[in-house]
């Protein structure tokens, strides 16, 4: 692979992740639609806390619980990551 070719792979990749974002903020979003997606960043981040999300275990289910709680109520994408990652490495070792 060229290194033209490479880049032209990470410029549609790029583009790929930013389009929707640009075209978002043209567009009026429903105040409900845009307070769901308020939400969308933390659990993304917290669910990459969590290792093992294919199967539904006890643990799994308590960290991210966790993080859509902490994440619900204060709004914060820290606290939320945070909460995901400990309840995660806890969950694991009982």
């Amino acid at each position: 692979m060229t290194w033209l070719m490479l880049g032209a792979l990470g410029l549609l990749g790029y583009l790929q992740r930013m389009l929707p974002w640009v075209l978002a903020e043209r567009m009026a979003l429903p105040r409900s639609l845009a307070a769901w997606l308020r939400y969308v960043a933390p659990a993304a981040f917290a669910t990459l806390f969590v290792t093992d999300v294919r199967r539904l275990t006890l643990a799994t289910a308590m960290a991210l619980a966790a993080a859509g709680l902490i994440s619900w109520r204060t709004r914060n994408l820290g606290l939320a990551v945070l909460a995901a990652l400990v309840v995660s490495l806890i969950g694991r070792n009982l």
